[in-house]
């Protein structure tokens, strides 16, 4: 589409008609129209120009059922008025001359799912002074579908793209297969392939190839599955009991690390480190030096990168420690010398953050809960290369719009990454998606088809993002690259 046009937002007692030059006829794209404020202690009108610097390609506005806009100063909510199609006018209320105003636009379905939301940088309104320009900044990256599908028998703890589809792990001890789409009608299917008591309480971890690999159970061992449930290899090994909760893996060429966990769920973490070595169909488990720190998967899941080392990529393990503080250490693991990991501290205690790539070389961290609980918006960035790892503020990442923990991440690409899901401050499942995006500010997208508390999630072959959490199944289809500017 077009660029949209400017309007300009008179803040004045009255509000306004909408601008007579917004074409008709589109739904609510004519109703981005005027806005209006009282500002106090003036009776002058002062117009501030605004315009979309960011306007989506397939337009959001067509099929939205309500608009909410909201002024914000210093982070907090001023007024917030809440429009339906075409309004004849969007009067925010009274409103006093200030420092550091933000417009927050946030668009809904019929459904009451937040679709899209764009907010401006901050802005000045002083008596006597030239009107600003608000910039506002929306954005649509794409849209989340129900697969209609019921949850399985238990808690998702592993993903594994497949031709079909995706593999789907539960803590019961079962294993599905995703179909995304059924030969038969063309919907997603989730299809039973085996259930066994005895990896109840497993680890799972994609092992390429359309396997998945899961590590524990009793007895204590490693199994190897293929994309029909096929049990390809195993190996029995009681060491790995020492690692049988809140273990954590890592995916690496030819296999995974094994990093840290407890004997039981009421003991402390451990800081071993155990190798395992997938050739075809056989499995072989070492153990290596331990960790300089304790790690559980209660604190967070690893995240794998790959560093360059003399132009070659090698395979790197990224987690924080399970030690409680006023700030947490983050370790970059060599796989091949866990105990010489690369260390960083970031400020405040952010166990259960999600760790998510956002460029080449930076790794974000988003949200967390602390040791009283309470939940964090904030998003940090690390830097990371073969040899060294460190917080920066080279990246502009604004906070997250609802704090989270146990959310799920993934990278969408480039200057994007994909947010969804985890836990608010009291417990509760959260069934909303944010989109972290470099140098770009207050981009929100989609909803999810159902609360996930603790989401799983994958880039299955066909692009699509699959989030699988207790709630059921969705689909995320990436529309429009936002990096892609509309100008004005």
């Amino acid at each position: 589409m077009s660029a949209l046009p400017s309007w300009r937002a008179r803040f004045a007692a009255a509000a306004l008609a909408p601008l007579g030059s917004m074409p008709r006829g589109h739904g609510l794209i004519p109703g981005l129209f005027a806005l209006s404020a009282l500002l106090l202690g003036c009776g002058d009108l002062v117009d501030v120009p605004v315009r979309l610097t960011h306007a989506p390609e397939q337009e959001p506005l067509l099929d939205a059922a309500e608009l909410v806009f909201s002024l914000e100063q210093g982070g907090v909510v001023l007024l917030e008025q809440r429009f339906g199609p075409d309004p004849a006018a969007l009067d925010l209320g009274p409103l006093s001359y200030g420092t550091n105003f933000r417009l927050r636009l946030e668009i809904f379905t019929s459904g009451g799912h937040l679709w899209s939301r764009g907010r401006s940088l901050p802005f000045d309104v002083l008596e006597g002074e030239p009107a600003p320009r608000v910039d506002l900044h929306l954005g649509l990256t794409g849209r989340f579908s129900d697969a209609g599908i019921a949850p399985p028998d238990g808690r998702i703890v592993g993903l594994a793209a497949t031709p079909e589809g995706a593999l789907v792990a539960t803590a019961a001890g079962s294993l599905f297969t995703y179909v995304h789409h059924a030969p038969a009608d063309g919907r997603p299917r989730l299809v039973w392939l085996f259930t066994d008591p005895s990896l109840s309480g497993a680890s799972w971890i994609d092992a390429g190839s359309a396997r998945m690999l899961a590590v524990g159970g009793v007895p204590p061992g490693a199994r190897l599955f293929d994309a029909d449930g096929t049990l390809l290899a195993e190996r029995v090994d009681g060491s790995l009991g020492e690692q049988a909760t809140d273990l954590v893996l890592t995916r690496l060429s030819g296999g995974a690390l094994a990093l840290g966990g407890a004997p039981a769920p009421a003991m402390a973490p451990s800081a071993l480190v155990r190798r395992i070595h997938i050739d075809g169909s056989e499995i072989r488990i070492e153990t290596l030096p331990p960790l300089p720190c304790a790690v559980s998967a209660a604190w967070a899941e690893a995240l794998t990168l790959l560093v360059s080392i003399r132009d070659q990529d090698a395979p790197r393990a990224l987690l924080p420690c399970a030690e409680a503080g006023a700030s947490t250490t983050f370790l970059l693991v060599d796989p091949l010398d866990p105990s010489s990991a690369v260390t960083a501290q970031l400020d405040g205690d952010r166990r259960s953050a999600a760790l998510i790539p956002i460029l080449e070389g930076f790794v974000a961290i988003a949200g967390g809960r602390d040791a009283l609980g309470a939940v964090s918006a904030e998003v940090s960035v690390l830097a990371v290369s073969s040899a060294a790892l460190s917080p920066t503020t080279a990246l502009n990442l604004d906070p997250l719009s609802t704090p989270r923990a146990h959310a799920a991440g993934h990278a969408l690409g480039g200057r994007r990454a994909l947010l969804v899901g985890g836990l608010d401050a009291s417990g509760a499942p959260l069934e909303s998606a944010e989109l972290l995006v470099v140098a770009e500010r207050g981009l929100v997208t989609g909803h999810l088809p159902a609360p996930a508390g603790a989401p799983r999630m994958i880039r299955l072959l066909d692009g699509t993002v699959l989030v699988a959490g207790e709630g059921g199944f969705g689909d995320y289809v990436p529309t429009v690259d936002p990096e892609r500017r509309v100008q004005p």
